[in-house]
């Protein structure tokens, strides 16, 4: 910032941050630091999510030692289920849990 003040020192200068306040670097203020203290409005993620002007997140969780274990449990199945519906059932709970 600091280098386009010096370059354009009759510019107005107009600058966002996501996180003012960084806590794991010391706390430090990026308002203060980037745009001299001068805050014109402030906007949070959810108001900006309500407004429309960001998208909701899709929150999508996996565990892949879920999913290794899940392929075990196929591989078992196929070896050691004996009939066919046999089979297929076993195989149904484990696409449940897919």
């Amino acid at each position: 910032m600091q280098i386009i003040k010096e370059k354009y020192p009759n510019k107005k200068v107009i600058g966002t941050t996501a996180t003012e306040i960084r806590y794991l670097d010391n706390e430090k203020n990026m308002n203060d630091i980037l745009f001299d203290g001068v805050c014109a409005s402030e906007l949070s993620l959810s108001d900006s999510i309500l407004q429309g002007l960001l998208p909701a997140p899709k929150y999508i969780t996996t565990n892949k030692e879920m999913l290794n274990d899940l392929s075990n449990t196929e591989r078992i199945i196929d070896r050691y289920c004996y009939t066919k519906n046999q089979k297929i059932e076993a195989k149904k709970l484990v696409e449940k849990y897919k």
